[in-house]
C-alpha cells in the first residue's frame, strides 16, 4: 500500500506539473498572439497578401501543369510515330478522351513541316473535324466534318471541302513559335488572344515533335481557354473587399477582380483581355498605374490611398513555361483586416478564459476521483493481499502432497522390480514364506536369494530409506549383489559385505578429485558413509527426509527415465537388457549442461575410464 501511495503522490505531481505546463503555454501563446495582432498594418497586409498570392499561383500552375502534362504526353506519342497528322483514327480516338478529361481544352490540333493538319474543335454540342492538306492544283485544302457522338457511333451532320483556302498551319504563331523555340521538352505558349471559332479568350500551348522512323517533324497544339481564371479570381475573398486579379505582360486582363460588374457570364468574353484602363474597376487600375511608379520589377506590398480608403497591393510575377508570363495582383482594405484582428483578439481571450475555465474543472474533478481511487486500491490491495496468501498455502501444499505421493509410488514400482520373483524364490527355496509388511507404501528393506553350485544364499537388508531414494537404493544393492555372488562367486556372508562396501566406493573412486560432495538419503546403509567420504576425499550428507529436491541429480534422472518408462510401467516385467539399452542410450545422450557432450564422453575425459557400452 505504501509503493501505491507513493505511485499516487507521483501521478499527483505529474498531473499538477502538466496543468502547470498547460497554463504557462497559454499564457505564453495568449500573449503571443495578441503582440502579434498588436503589429503594423503593413506586417498583416504582407501575410494576406503573401497567402492569398500564394494561394492564386498554386491554382495557376494547377490550372495549366494538368493541361501541361497531357501535352507532353500526346508529343511523345508522336515521337514514336502513333500519332500524325495522316492517321486520323489514331489521332481522333486518342483526342477525345483528352477533351472529356480537360474541359479548358478547346482544340487539339497535330499539323507537320508538309502543311498536313489534322484538327479537332470542341463545339457547344458537336465537334468540328478539320483535314488541311496541300494540293497542286487546288492549294490549301480543307476537308470538313461537323459530327456529333463518339468516334466509333458519330453521327455527321455536315460534311464540305474548301479548296484555296487562305490557310496554312506552318504560318501560324503556335507553329513557328515551337519550330523555333529552343526548349522542345517545354510548351511554348502563345500571347492571349480571342480564338476565332467561338469569340472566346483563350492562350494556345504548342510542342514540336520528331519522328525518328517517319523522319518527319510535327507540331502538337491545343488550345486552352481563359476562362477559369477569372472564375477563380472573382470567388477569391481574402478579406470582405478583397480585389485579386491576373495581367498579361502588355497589362492585359485575364482574371477579373471581384466587382459587381464581372459577377455574370457575358462579363468574361466582354473584359477579358482588354487594358487594365479600360475595364471600369478603379482599385485595379490605380494599383496597376501606382505599381508603374515603383517599377515594374517591384514585387513588396505597397498602400495607396483610393477613395479616401488606405489600400495595400501587392504585384508579382507568374512565369508560364520558359516564354510566358502573367503579373497576379491583390488588393486588399486595411479597415477589413483591423477589423477581423479585433474580432480575433476577442475570441483569442474568449477562448482562453474558456480553457482555464475547464482546466480548473478538471483539477477539482481529478481531485475528487484520486481520493475515490486511493479508497479502492486500498480496499483492492488488502482483497488481493488476502486471496494472493490464501492461494500461496494451497499451492504449497498441492505442491508437497504431490511430491511426496509421486515419490511413493515411483519408489513402490522399482523396489517392486527388483525385489526376487515369486516363480524364482519357489523354485529355489522350496516350501518357504516371506514377510514383507512395509509400514507405509514402501519400505527401506528389501530381500535378495540367489542358488550358486553349493548354496542358496538370502539376504534381508535394510537400505533405510523411503520413496524414490529408498528404490534405488533397493536396486543399487541388489545390483552390486548380482555382480559380486553371481560373477566374482563370493559366497562367504562377510566377504559378501566387504565386498559390497567396497563395490560402493570404487563405483565412486573414478570420480575422485571430480566431485566435491555426495547428498544421500539418511539409511542406515550409509552408515559406513566416514569410509566413502575418506576413500574419495569428498564430503558427505544427507538429505531431509521428503525432501527429494535436496538430491536434484536423481530427480531430473528420473525424469530422462520416464521417457523411455512412462508412469506406471511393471518393472518386474522389464528385462536386464532393456535397462541397460536405456542407461546406454541416457549416457549417449548430449547435455546442455555439459556443453552439449555426452556423460560417456564427459566421464571419459574426467576418468579415463569409458562407461560400459
Amino acid at each position: 500500500m505504501t509503493n501505491q501511495k507513493e505511485n499516487y503522490k507521483k501521478q499527483n505531481r505529474y498531473f499538477y506539473f502538466f496543468i502547470i505546463i498547460i497554463l504557462s503555454v497559454s499564457v505564453i501563446v495568449l500573449f503571443g498572439m495578441l503582440l502579434n495582432m498588436a503589429n503594423t498594418a503593413e506586417s498583416l497586409a504582407q501575410s494576406l497578401i503573401n497567402k492569398t498570392t500564394s494561394e492564386v499561383n498554386d491554382k495557376l500552375e494547377n490550372y495549366f501543369d494538368k493541361i501541361k502534362g497531357s501535352l507532353i504526353a500526346t508529343k511523345q506519342l508522336c515521337d514514336q510515330g502513333i500519332l500524325d497528322a495522316l492517321k486520323i483514327n489514331n489521332t481522333s480516338a486518342y483526342f477525345l478522351p483528352v477533351f472529356n478529361t480537360y474541359p479548358e481544352v478547346n482544340t487539339i490540333v497535330v499539323a507537320n513541316t508538309e502543311g498536313n493538319e489534322f484538327s479537332i474543335i470542341r463545339e457547344d454540342s458537336t465537334w468540328l473535324t478539320n483535314v488541311v492538306f496541300e494540293s497542286s492544283d487546288s492549294g490549301m485544302v480543307i476537308n470538313r466534318e461537323l459530327w456529333k457522338g463518339n468516334i466509333f457511333d458519330k453521327i455527321i451532320i455536315k460534311k464540305w471541302t474548301d479548296c484555296n483556302a487562305q490557310y496554312d498551319p506552318r504560318t501560324r504563331p503556335w507553329f513557328i513559335g515551337a519550330m523555333k523555340t529552343e526548349y522542345p521538352e517545354e510548351p511554348w505558349w502563345t500571347e492571349p488572344y480571342i480564338f476565332f471559332t467561338h469569340q472566346i479568350p483563350g492562350i494556345t500551348a504548342s510542342m514540336r515533335s520528331f519522328c525518328p522512323y517517319t523522319k518527319k517533324t510535327s507540331i502538337i497544339q491545343y488550345d486552352i481557354l481563359l476562362s477559369e481564371i477569372s472564375e477563380f479570381t472573382i470567388s477569391e475573398h481574402t478579406t470582405a473587399n478583397s480585389k485579386t486579379f491576373v495581367l498579361t505582360n502588355d497589362l492585359k486582363v485575364i482574371g477579373l477582380p471581384n466587382e459587381p460588374k464581372f459577377n455574370n457570364p457575358d462579363s468574361i468574353s466582354k473584359y477579358v483581355l482588354k487594358e487594365f484602363n479600360k475595364i471600369g474597376s478603379g482599385v485595379l487600375e490605380s494599383s496597376v498605374n501606382n505599381w508603374k511608379q515603383l517599377g515594374e520589377n517591384y514585387s513588396d506590398a505597397f498602400s495607396l490611398e483610393i477613395n479616401d480608403e488606405k489600400w495595400w497591393i501587392k504585384i508579382s510575377r507568374f512565369e508560364l513555361g520558359k516564354n510566358r508570363l502573367f503579373l497576379i495582383g491583390v488588393a486588399v482594405l486595411e479597415n477589413d483586416f483591423l477589423s477581423e484582428v479585433n474580432s480575433t483578439k476577442n475570441v483569442v481571450i474568449g477562448g482562453f478564459l474558456i480553457v482555464l475555465i475547464i482546466i480548473i474543472i478538471v483539477i477539482r474533478q481529478y481531485i475528487v476521483k484520486r481520493k475515490m481511487n486511493l479508497l479502492l486500491a486500498l480496499q483492492k490491495e488488502q482483497i488481493s493481499n488476502q486471496r494472493d496468501e490464501i492461494s500461496k498455502q494451497h499451492k504449497l501444499v498441492v505442491e508437497q502432497k504431490k511430491e511426496i505421493e509421486d515419490s511413493i509410488r515411483y519408489a513402490k514400482r522399482i523396489q517392486t522390480a527388483v525385489l526376487p520373483a515369486d516363480k524364482y524364490a519357489d523354485s529355489i527355496l522350496g516350501e518357504h514364506f516371506i514377510v514383507f509388511r512395509p509400514k507405509d507404501v514402501v519400505s527401506g528393506d528389501f530381500y535378495w536369494a540367489t542358488q550358486t553350485e553349493e548354496w542358496i544364499i538370502v539376504t534381508a537388508a535394510d537400505s533405510t530409506g523411503h520413496g524414490v531414494p529408498g528404490a534405488f537404493m533397493s536396486m543399487l544393492g541388489v545390483s552390486f549383489l548380482n555382480e559380486i555372488v553371481g560373477k566374482k562367486d563370493v559366497t562367504n556372508t562377510g566377504d559378501i559385505l566387504n565386498n559390497l562396501r567396497t563395490s560402493i566406493i570404487d563405483a565412486l573412486k573414478p570420480l575422485r578429485g571430480h566431485i566435491h560432495t555426495m547428498t544421500t538419503d539418511n539409511g542406515k546403509e550409509f552408515s559406513a558413509h566416514e569410509n566413502i567420504a575418506n576413500a574419495l576425499k569428498i564430503e558427505f550428507f544427507f538429505a531431509n527426509p521428503y525432501h527429494s529436491w535436496e538430491r536434484g541429480l536423481n530427480e531430473n534422472t528420473n525424469g530422462l527415465v520416464r521417457q523411455y518408462f512412462a508412469k506406471g510401467t511393471d518393472f518386474t516385467k522389464l528385462t536386464y537388457e532393456q535397462v541397460f539399452e536405456v542407461e546406454k542410450k541416457l549416457n549417449n545422450r548430449p547435455r546442455k549442461t555439459l556443453g552439449f557432450r555426452t556423460p560417456s564422453e564427459e566421464f571419459l575425459r574426467l576418468t579415463g575410464y569409458a562407461l560400459r557400452s
